[in-house]
């Protein structure tokens, strides 16, 4: 088992509406907004959870190397170069020593919360690796326990203390390193980056090793860290899970279903983390100082997609449109607050909520 850490047919709406000073709620049942198509078009979606990883790579600036000659002022931060040289120099004097350490930082603020992880893996695309005779080795790839100070820079040098791999004999091409539990401690501390050191091998003597990889500043083939989602039930599966479990009679478990009358049908209880047999109060919109925002909850974010939308007279002559709405960001329980500025005309928002396909 892993570890923790649309107008379409097939959404469910609920839509809010501000004339700058005034606003009203208007939640309609699914039926009066949804064909019969539309709701069987999402009964019979049936996508596995484990199958959309999700890729995060490194940027520009957070991946780099620091070179360093023992000896002179010749030592520098660079990341800007199009690949990293991880390498050890040193000739058997003190002044013939040279060393490049590589440095890499992945954001996990975008990772939706409440999502289990089947894998997490370091991928670093290599193009060299070298190494003086058959004991040693090219060098070592290393993850920083504590990233608490990481701010998505390189070039803060933060030296990892975990070796995560060591590099020998390894072909030129992708390189995939198991790191499911390092980045798992990080998620877990609530760290807002992973950090990882990329370090040569000073072992021997008359030394001469080292490995390269391809940086974010290639324009392709950069580091990334994949996480692959556990496989769980279906979004239909997960829904009737949490329908069962609130007592839901059997015979009131369909999607578009209002069993306890409220207004507020069965999938949109779900998305939103609301009792299905008890009345609900959907979300309120805000506004103030000209900005009409909504703030809600996104509690499945791992079966339900997510989208508010705006219009000026209820979609009857605008569209239903995501432009110049801000979604927001969730935080780690989901809470999510989107936003449009608005005028002295009408303005509607509405929360579109759909299985995920």
């Amino acid at each position: 088992m892993g570890k923790s850490h649309g107008e379409s047919s097939n959404s469910l709406p609920f839509q809010l509406h501000s004339n700058h000073e005034n606003m009203k709620t208007h939640p309609f049942p699914s039926s009066r907004l949804l064909p019969t198509a539309g709701l069987l078009s999402i009964l019979a979606l049936s996508p596995q959870l484990g199958n959309a990883a999700t890729d995060i790579p490194t940027t520009p600036t957070g991946d780099g190397l620091y070179h360093n000659e023992l000896g002179t002022a010749y030592d520098f931060f660079d990341s800007t170069s199009a690949s990293i040289g991880v390498s050890y120099y040193f000739a058997g004097t003190s002044d013939t020593v040279n060393q490049n350490t590589g440095y890499l930082q992945f954001a996990l603020g975008s990772l939706p919360s409440g999502v289990e992880y089947e894998s997490i893996t370091l991928n670093l695309h290599i193009t060299n690796n070298y190494y003086h005779d058959d004991s040693t080795s090219a060098g070592y790839v290393r993850h920083r326990t504590n990233s608490s100070t990481a701010n998505g820079l390189a070039s803060q040098r933060l030296e990892g203390d975990v070796q995560v791999a060591e590099i020998k004999d390894v072909p030129n091409g992708w390189l995939s390193i198991d790191v499911t539990s390092e980045v798992m401690n990080d998620l877990t501390a609530g760290y807002s980056h992973a950090a990882f050191s990329l370090n040569y091998n000073t072992a021997g003597y008359f030394r001469n090793s080292g490995f390269t990889i391809t940086s974010a500043d290639a324009g392709s083939n950069a580091p990334y860290l994949r996480f692959t989602p556990a496989t769980g039930p279906t979004p239909e599966v997960a829904l009737e899970n949490y329908l069962v479990a609130a007592d839901v009679p059997s015979d009131q478990r369909g999607a578009f279903d209002d069993p306890d009358k409220d207004g507020v049908v069965n999938l949109l209880e779900f998305a939103l983390g609301l009792p299905p047999m008890a009345h609900s109060t959907l979300p309120v919109a805000a506004n103030q100082s000209g900005v009409l925002s909504l703030t809600y909850t996104r509690a499945q974010q791992a079966y339900v997609n997510y989208s508010v939308k705006a219009s000026s007279d209820l979609g009857t002559g605008d569209p239903w449109t995501e432009s110049g709405v801000s979604q927001g960001t969730p935080d780690e329980a989901g809470v999510t607050t989107a936003s449009i500025p608005v005028s002295e005309s009408p303005r509607f928002l509405r929360i579109e909520a759909s299985l995920i396909p």
